[in-house]
């Protein structure tokens, strides 16, 4: 009996980035929570194969300046007293067979209100 299984970008859906308590900030460097999820962005097929995540974030393409391959087996995490920039998030989806699909995203820091 043969098994496949393939991560694959499927229909490519943003990783979302949501910054938190930026309406106390009045002035940079501005220190605020961000969350990050990105369920949808892969496509895992079948979808019980087991997946974890490695994920980095750094302040440029493929940069882990701020954080590198910390694993979650959720599509959502939540990064605590990040400096409001412009950032990098890199997501490394593996699944059992160790077939894996890595995806990074720029993630725009918005107008401080």
């Amino acid at each position: 009996m043969h098994f496949f299984s393939n991560i694959s970008p499927g229909n490519a859906e943003p990783i979302r980035a949501t910054w938190i308590g930026l309406s106390a900030c009045s002035s940079t460097p501005c220190i605020a929570d961000i969350i990050f999820a990105w369920e949808g962005t892969f496509e895992i097929s079948p979808p019980t194969t087991f997946v974890a995540y490695e994920v980095s974030l750094g302040t440029v393409s493929g940069g882990s300046d701020i954080f590198q391959w910390v694993v979650t087996m959720e599509s959502l995490l939540r990064v605590y007293s990040v400096e409001y920039q412009d950032l990098y998030i890199t997501i490394t989806a593996i699944n059992s067979a160790g077939l894996y699909h890595t995806i990074t995203q720029r993630v725009y820091s918005p107008p401080l209100p």
